[in-house]
């Protein structure tokens, strides 16, 4: 099967990603929405992914098919669930903004696959999401136990590399309570409501809109 430079990149992604949603994709191509369905529907055709719906009010999920895993070797994923995409789609979403920008960065799976079998996800805690090596994202949608968040700012404290944490959500009482458990300037926190892409700092219970443009921080 003969495939152009643009089928390849996008099955690479997709294979890095594990899925990716049809809206982020507008988003890191740069095109609008009717020609980015009209290239997946073309990769369809061609047996290279599959589009799923998993969430009525999202667009559909590009996952690569068998053969679309063996053209980059890579692994087929089977089916997603509406509780592995609502923090993952966010993550995604940034990740996707990033490389479209030429950034470099590396998500909690590849840093996970890094440091190999050494340790389980109960033993320690990674970012999300790291920018250009050296600004970490995290992302909570969730409440999480005081004792974890203080576990994983215990690896941020030892870790020099990391000059800034990024903590994100559409929740301000989650914001609230990770300011009263973190007190480090290291930290910073944002808010965002529909679109993760347009998150704002959130400063002591207000939401600043004085230093953003259109919301989106580098």
């Amino acid at each position: 099967m003969r495939l152009n430079d643009r089928q390849i990149e996008i099955i690479k992604l997709i294979n890095r990603f594990g899925y990716v949603n049809e809206s982020a994709m507008c988003v890191y191509l740069n095109l609008t929405e009717k020609t980015v369905a009209k290239i997946g529907e073309r990769l369809v055709k061609s047996g290279l992914i599959k589009k799923i719906k998993v969430l009525s009010y999202m667009s559909q999920f590009w996952l690569l098919s068998e053969i679309g895993a063996c053209v980059v070797n890579g692994k087929v994923i089977s089916q997603i669930t509406p509780s592995m995409i609502l923090h993952n789609n966010y993550v995604h979403q940034l990740a996707l903004k990033f490389l479209s920008d030429n950034q470099a960065i590396k998500l909690e799976k590849e840093l996970r696959h890094e440091l190999g079998k050494h340790f389980t996800a109960s033993e320690i805690f990674l970012p999300d999401l790291i920018l250009n090596n050296s600004i970490a994202f995290e992302i909570e949608i969730s409440f999480k136990t005081a004792e974890r968040i203080v576990k994983k700012i215990s690896m941020y404290n030892f870790d020099s590399k990391i000059t800034e944490v990024k903590w994100l959500s559409n929740n301000e009482n989650i914001l609230r309570r990770l300011q009263k458990i973190i007190n480090n300037s290291k930290h910073k926190f944002y808010a965002f409501t529909d679109n993760i892409l347009e998150y704002k700092e959130f400063i002591n219970d207000k939401i600043s809109n004085t230093s953003q443009q259109k919301g989106f921080i580098l």
